[in-house]
């Protein structure tokens, strides 16, 4: 193994203190039954840091959010962690991607800003891309932004998958893909029609649901987006359609009024009123410990009720992204429930309410939830856009191979994520499935923890971002359905991606084990005896 690492490095082992040798670095990842796709992509990387000198931990969670609920907690003891971001429509938006995950306010114990990257330029940049109305303009924006981060490397993308599910083609029809999100989203929930006397549609769900409070969202995202209504949606067509809005109405670059759609109820009878919508945005402004609420939300400041179905949203500054994020991320919450909730359930936090009843005004209502089983959501027949089918049926598996089997055999009639590319050639052959293949914006990456050595350097992670085998992974990860890793803005979301990165990717993201070692090497980092990477003669850098 040594006269193999001094071979690749064009340098001789050195006799050296075992004090500067770097620490074995501790990877954390989703496990190979969460998501194989990702598991296999890091392996390959893992392999080549240790061919290059790393010791390497690499450590599978069993679902991304325990592995993200211990990589964004203090003390952050761990190097480096592979997440992503899946395609949501609200994510067509580039601020999603390039403000929470990197500006410096979001370095913070549980804080978006993970990797604990900061840096005021690229701050400014960001910021100015949220005020920014004109689109030309804010394109420009966003494209420095993503050059600033190519250049940083504070993550390598991993890949661009394409999103392929499998779905019942059998029993029903009317299925909707949307880009990002293929057939698991609301346009398909609703719009899908029975072609049988069996009205209940049923979906395979590969990891526990967690909890169904709104202010504190974890796997059950799409369920409770389901169940809950909002002022807008992001249609299949990626732009915002009114929803709970039935209009709106700019009054200038800070000013909104929103009409609320007349008749709506709440599942419990109640009238959804425009005190209802005040009080949701105040309330989960306040209390609302979701990741993204904080972005969404700190523009408002404040909301005020017109007339008995008109409000207006004062902001502090033009915000771009309040059409895609805000209008299409919170919850209208039935004020009546939600009021006073902390007193009555004893809690300190409503975010800590269990809230096993949600009570939305959604085109679902929820019927039951067996923990690790089941839930069962019924048609809202009284919604503005009532679903065909009479209900959804979520069942939980252990993990997607359980799901797979499930949608071969029948019991389940669409996932809740994509298949993987080894098991698209059963779906064609299996007469009662279809399959769809739609483009993702989203990201999958492998995130460097900034606040310690050895990522601390940049050297080190430029060196690094030529390690991943992006043919490998297209070609046999995700046969086919993918392509490699360019940056936070997806190649499919054409009008912000940045077209400089097929240059960027050639030039310092592409594989090659020579070029890592010498950017090591001229930065100088040693290897000794046994081809273990060690800190240069003055030191590991200073974080």
């Amino acid at each position: 193994r040594s006269e193999l690492s001094r071979e690749r490095s064009g340098i001789q082992g050195e006799l050296l203190d075992s004090d500067t040798r770097l620490p074995q670095i501790k990877i954390l990842a989703p496990a190979a039954s969460y998501d194989t796709r990702r598991w296999a992509a890091v392996l390959l990387m893992a392999t080549v840091w240790q061919d290059l000198g790393f010791d390497v931990d690499l450590r599978g969670f069993p679902d991304l959010f325990t592995l993200l609920a211990d990589v964004s907690s203090e003390p952050f003891n761990w190097d480096a962690y592979v997440s992503g971001y899946v395609g949501r429509p609200q994510r067509l938006d580039p601020d999603e991607f390039l403000f929470r995950p990197f500006h410096c306010s979001g370095i913070q114990d549980h804080g978006p800003n993970i990797v604990g990257y900061c840096n005021p330029d690229y701050d400014s940049i960001v910021e100015a891309q949220r005020a920014t109305l004109d689109q030309e303009a804010r394109r420009i924006l966003v494209y420095k932004a993503q050059e600033i981060l190519a250049h940083d490397v504070p993550m390598i993308t991993l890949f661009h998958r394409r999103e392929v599910l499998a779905y019942n083609q059998a029993d029903f029809e009317g299925w909707t893909p949307v880009v990002g999100r293929g057939l698991w989203n609301l346009w398909s929930m609703i719009r899908v029609k029975p072609k049988t006397t069996n009205r209940t549609l049923k979906a395979g769900w590969a990891t526990d649901m967690g909890t169904l409070n709104p202010l504190a969202l974890g796997p059950a995202f799409e369920p409770l987006q389901w169940t809950y209504d909002t002022l807008v949606r992001i249609g299949p067509n990626g732009m915002p359609v009114p929803w709970a809005a039935s209009d709106w109405k700019i009054i200038d670059d800070t000013t909104v009024e929103i009409t609320l759609r007349k008749g709506m109820k709440f599942h419990d009878g109640e009238p959804v009123t425009v005190q209802d919508v005040k009080f949701s945005f105040d309330f989960i402004k306040k209390h609302g410990t979701a990741g993204f609420f904080p972005a969404a939300l700190s523009p408002i400041d404040r909301v005020e009720i017109i007339s008995e179905n008109v409000l207006r949203f004062k902001l502090f500054k033009p915000f771009a992204p309040l059409f895609f994020t805000t209008f299409s991320l919170v919850y209208i919450l039935p004020q009546h429930i939600w009021e006073n909730i902390v007193v009555s359930e004893g809690i300190d936090s409503p975010a800590k309410w269990n809230n096993a009843n949600p009570v939305g005004s959604g085109p679902f209502k929820l019927s039951y939830h067996r923990r690790g089983e089941e839930l069962l959501l019924e048609s809202n027949k009284d919604h503005f856009d009532p679903p065909q089918v009479d209900a959804l049926l979520i069942v939980s598996h252990s993990n997607i191979d359980g799901v797979f089997a499930s949608l071969m055999n029948g019991t389940v009639d669409v996932p809740d994520r994509s298949i993987s590319a080894l098991n698209v050639p059963e779906v064609r052959e299996a007469p009662h499935l279809g399959l769809t293949d739609t483009p993702d914006h989203g990201v999958f990456f492998l995130g460097f923890n900034l606040r310690r050595p050895p990522f601390n350097d940049l050297q080190v992670r430029r060196a690094l971002a030529h390690t991943l085998d992006h043919k490998t992974v297209v070609e046999a990860v995700l046969g086919g359905f993918g392509e490699p890793g360019q940056g936070v803005i997806a190649p499919s979301n054409k009008f912000w991606h940045n077209p400089a990165w097929e240059k960027w990717f050639v030039e310092d993201y592409q594989f090659d084990r020579v070029a890592a070692r010498r950017i090591l090497q001229e930065s100088g980092y040693r290897w000794d005896e046994e081809g273990k990477l060690h800190y240069p003669i003055d030191g590991p850098p200073v974080p």
